[in-house]
């Protein structure tokens, strides 16, 4: 073809081009179907938002962070609050501008000190023993210590002597409408704006509306100088990274300013009374004095995060809360108070970093909006995507049907390269968010397009010599057959002549096929040799003929459902995954457990299917990927009383998990029929299960299932808890009529009644254990499965002697707070269970 191409040719090209603009305008205008474009667009954002954050050279904001550091030093979180009313004391005097409590106090602190102090002077003023001379100075005695540990009342007066303290609330964003909807209180409607904020007219702004709210301690947040709300909303891109903060929320016919727009105004002497909403050129703004902050329809912005590391000037909280920072760095200041270990939850991805803690996230709207600084995506920006879609269209057609190919490459290349750079620009220094992926991707698909038409007869031929050749359909099949894609292998080599060398190479994909249960396939390989007497082919294909025509025959039985039996007698051993399968060493509801080995390092382990059977059919791809994610979190933890995972995969549709290979007896084998194990040896088997419960909960990890069958003693008498990571597949698996499969009796109330679900929930499971092991009985009993929950959540157990006489007291104790129904009243974490068992094991 010459340079420019024949008049023909160059239809053509024009042809190609036209259509590729108008697939591309279609996806552009719709854009549902193709999600990955819009992901891809994300991308890029964050791309240009990491090139060109900017760094902060005086920064109005400082941060005192609850990090690893202070919660090792200072104890668990969550602190007593006088701690945090001492800090806002402390910042006070520093002269800080503005203190932020990056901290919800929606619950008053529970202290059973306090209670019993109340109690006691309740009944001593009750009694009339405050009439006396020392009676009276023993009641303001008790008065002032009930002050001393009244907590929320000291953080209730900090807060209001302060004066400058801003604090947080959330809404419910749900959509459920509370039973009873009351207004909120008024120290938070104060802060609110009315329905005439947003003026009449064509202004398109439409903001998210709160379906009910949960405010502070009234104690506390009375003497706030400003609140609002701490809700995020990183679902609103389909990626789930944080790039939106939503300035306003509307609740019962008022607006409620986010908890970073109450700490800026707060800063620049303002409040949310001296706000004006008005309208532009490049969209809707609000005027923030001399400054506008642009909007959205949403009344939301656009979060211009700033370099991830050293942005703000960030202190221990432990530091600050012992003097070692001097007071001059937050004269002035906004501060925020806040956590920053990540492992406590609050911190998510944003376009900077994949885990960016909460009060970081914080700091940068705040910084944002006292310096109006903040990326748009103005109205017109979809009218100059699809703009530049046609203009790069038109122009890239042009371009190369009249140039060769390497000349076209070069002009495509320099296009895009000016395109990208005016894109990036338009970012850089006037912070508007305009669409890239699209016509930046069409550039390269018409060039490809075009390129590809070319060269597409010219090299037809010599391509399909090249893969019609007997050598290269060779080393394509055995290339194919190398990762598994046999199907794809014996289509190459039908089409070599079938000579010895063949005859070998076939035999191996047909034992491949073997190992695969691909039964048919296996058979037909075989055939296809054509001569029976080449090794054990006639053997081979007569045991194939029998399974594949047999009585039962199930040709290809693996499936999402389940596993019938994967190990055929006289045939290859076979595969799941790269593993090799020995025999089957039992099976259950949840699948079947094989004995197996990893040919790469010639391990054995156990390999347990998973059996999916039961779940609606329209569910099994949702439960399948939170089984891989859940089996693969379980799988990095690492404790010598959890059986060890080392893999989980999927072939041909049949999910499974490699895990360790031991030897010994589930614990409901040993309590079979009523029996009971000795005292000491119960509470030691229950420790050890508490102890590994302890070190998954502490890696964010909840079994859900604990019960006899998923706890083991090995021959050692050592105890491993198996199963974690797949309880939930077993509280998704159904009958066709919706009834939950398997037995409730070890259940905690909160699963019962379908709540959400912490490590406490494992404890009562445990204390169910410990109560069966102690006494041969289960502690909550019933004729049906609806009267066993109802007593798990209503009910108390028997005592632990009304079947043991011999039992001592420390047990009672034990139970009666693993079984709490309030799992606020339970064992707080699996470890302190754990302490508590050993120590009933000394006291006997």
């Amino acid at each position: 073809m010459a340079k420019g191409g024949t008049k023909r040719g160059g239809r053509t090209e024009w042809s190609i081009g036209g259509l590729v603009v108008v697939v591309f305008c279609l996806l552009y205008l719709y854009r549902a179907p193709i999600g990955f474009l819009d992901v891809l667009e994300l991308k890029t954002y964050d791309l240009r938002m990491r090139l060109f954050g900017g760094e902060l050279d005086e920064p109005a904001v400082a941060i005192v962070a609850i990090d690893q550091e202070s919660i090792a030093k200072l104890g668990r979180w969550p602190w007593p609050r006088s701690r945090i009313a001492a800090a806002v004391q402390k910042l006070k005097g520093a002269g800080a501008s503005v203190v932020g409590l990056d901290i919800l106090f929606t619950e008053p602190e529970e202290s059973s000190g306090l209670a019993t102090l109340r109690a006691l002077r309740e009944q001593f003023t009750r009694l009339g023993l405050h009439k006396t001379a020392k009676g009276a100075r023993f009641s303001k005695a008790m008065k002032r210590m009930a002050a001393d540990l009244d907590n929320d009342s000291r953080l209730a007066g900090a807060v209001k002597a302060a004066g400058n303290v801003v604090l947080p609330f959330v809404f419910d964003m749900s959509g459920r409408i509370p039973a009873i909807k009351s207004a909120p209180p008024g120290f938070i409607t104060r802060n609110s704006l009315p329905a005439g904020f947003i003026p009449r007219g064509d202004y398109p702004v439409e903001p998210l509306s709160a379906s009910d709210l949960l405010p502070p301690v009234p104690a506390i947040g009375s003497g706030a100088a400003a609140l609002g709300h701490l809700n995020r909303f990183p679902g609103r891109f389909q990626d789930g990274v944080d790039r939106w903060e939503p300035l306003f929320i509307e609740f019962q016919g008022r607006y409620y300013p986010s908890f970073a727009l109450a700490v800026a105004l707060a800063h620049l002497g303002m409040d949310t009374g001296s706000l004006r909403m008005g309208s532009g050129p490049e969209g809707e703004f609000i005027e923030l004095g001399p400054a506008v902050l642009p909007v959205d329809s949403n009344l939301g912005m656009l979060v211009s995060y700033y370099d991830a590391e050293g942005a703000f000037p960030v202190y221990s909280f432990f530091d600050f809360y012992y003097n070692k920072i001097n007071p001059d760095a937050f004269r002035g200041k906004v501060v925020l108070v806040g956590i920053t270990d990540v492992g406590l939850g609050d911190a998510g991805p944003t376009p900077l970093a994949p885990l960016y803690s909460g009060v970081e996230r914080e700091a940068t709207v705040v910084e944002n909006i006292i310096r109006a600084r903040t990326v748009t995506r103005p109205w017109w920006a979809m009218a100059a995507g699809l703009a530049a879609i046609v203009v790069m269209g038109l122009v890239t057609t042009v371009v190369l049907s009249r140039l060769p190919a390497k000349g076209g490459a070069v002009a495509a290349l320099l296009l895009l390269a000016a395109f990208v750079g005016a894109v990036f620009y338009a970012f850089a220094l006037r912070g508007l968010w305009l669409e890239l992926t699209h016509p930046a991707l069409l550039v390269v698909v018409n060039y490809l397009a075009v390129t590809s038409r070319r060269f597409w007869f010219a090299e037809e031929a010599k391509q399909v010599a090249e893969v019609e050749s007997g050598e290269a359909n060779k080393l394509l099949g055995l290339t194919f057959q190398s990762k598994g894609m046999l199907e794809m292998a014996y289509e190459k080599f039908k089409r070599m002549p079938v000579d010895d060398e063949m005859k070998g190479i076939l035999y191996t994909l047909a034992l491949d096929f073997e190992k695969k249960r691909m039964w048919p396939q296996a058979y037909d390989v075989f055939e296809h040799i054509g001569d029976a007497s080449y090794k054990d082919v006639a053997a081979r294909m007569e045991r194939l003929k029998h399974i594949i025509t047999g009585p039962g025959a199930r040709p290809e039985p693996r499936s999402a459902a389940g596993d019938t039996g994967l190990i055929t007698e006289g045939m290859e051993r076979p595969t799941l995954g790269r593993y090799e399968l020995i025999e089957e060493v039992g099976r259950g509801a949840m699948g079947v457990v094989y004995r197996a080995r990893d040919p790469v390092i010639n391990r054995y382990m156990a390999i347990k299917t998973i059996n999916f059977d039961g779940v609606e059919e329209q569910m099994i791809p949702q439960i399948k990927e939170r089984f891989f994610r859940e089996a693969q979190s379980a799988g990095t933890l690492q404790h010598p009383n959890i059986l060890t995972i080392y893999d989980v995969g999927e072939d041909s549709g049949l999910a499974y998990i490699a895990m360790e290979l031991i030897e010994g007896r589930e614990l409901d084998k040993w309590i079979k029929g009523g029996k009971r194990l000795p005292v000491k040896e119960a509470l030691a088997v229950a420790a050890k299960v508490a102890d590994a419960l302890d070190y998954a909960h502490s890696k964010g990890i909840v079994h859900r299932d604990i019960k006899p069958a998923n706890i083991m003693v090995t021959k050692n008498g050592v105890i491993k808890v198996m199963d974690f990571g797949i309880a939930h597949v077993q509280s998704s698996t159904q009958t066709k009529t919706g009834v939950v499969l398997g037995t409730p009796s070890y259940m905690s109330p909160e699963q019962v009644e379908g709540r959400k679900l912490d490590g406490r929930s494992d404890i009562f499971s445990l204390g169910i254990v410990l109560y069966e092991l102690l006494t041969g009985h289960r502690p909550f009993k019933g004729g049906n499965i609806t009267s066993i929950m109802y007593n798990i959540a209503k009910s108390d157990p028997p005592p632990l002697r009304s079947y043991n006489q011999s039992l001592p007291e420390c047990c009672q104790r034990l139970i009666d707070r693993a079984l709490a129904k309030d799992r606020r009243r339970r064992f707080q974490t699996a470890g302190e269970m754990s302490s508590a068992a050993l120590a009933c094991i000394k006291s006997i």
